[in-house]
């Protein structure tokens, strides 16, 4: 004949159930956002960088910018660009972007290059 925990013990196992499932949720939702954030990060980077090629290229600053907003706001979908500018002075082209994940979460990217261009460093950080 088969026995039945006590009502206890089966209270008992729920409730540590849902505490593993909470922790197990919390801890995967947490790895996404890092992964997003890091990936943000990069993303925001790269094209910061070739916002301030752009720029040196004799293209207009304002379609330099545009380009800019476009590629983050077309690739990250979560968060929002607060500010997006590239420029060209004397001597040098400029890019810088800051994209906000969150009110707390955002990643700031200036890239600014010494003009002329070389043709092997364009591509060069």
């Amino acid at each position: 004949m088969a026995t039945h925990p006590p009502n206890a013990e089966r209270g008992t196992a729920a409730v540590e159930a849902c505490a593993a499932a909470l922790f197990f949720v919390s801890t995967i939702s947490g790895f996404f956002f890092f992964a997003y954030v890091s990936f943000a990060r990069a993303w925001t980077d790269h094209v910061t960088y070739e916002a301030a090629v752009c720029a040196a290229r004799e293209e207009s600053p304002a379609v330099c910018e545009r380009r800019l907003r476009a590629s983050l706001e077309g690739v990250l979908t979560i968060g929002r660009v607060t500010f997006a500018h590239a420029e060209k002075s004397e001597g040098a082209a400029e890019a810088h972007a800051v994209f906000r994940v969150t009110d707390k979460w955002a990643t700031n990217s200036r890239r600014r290059l010494t003009l002329p261009l070389a043709a092997g460093n364009v591509g060069q950080r």
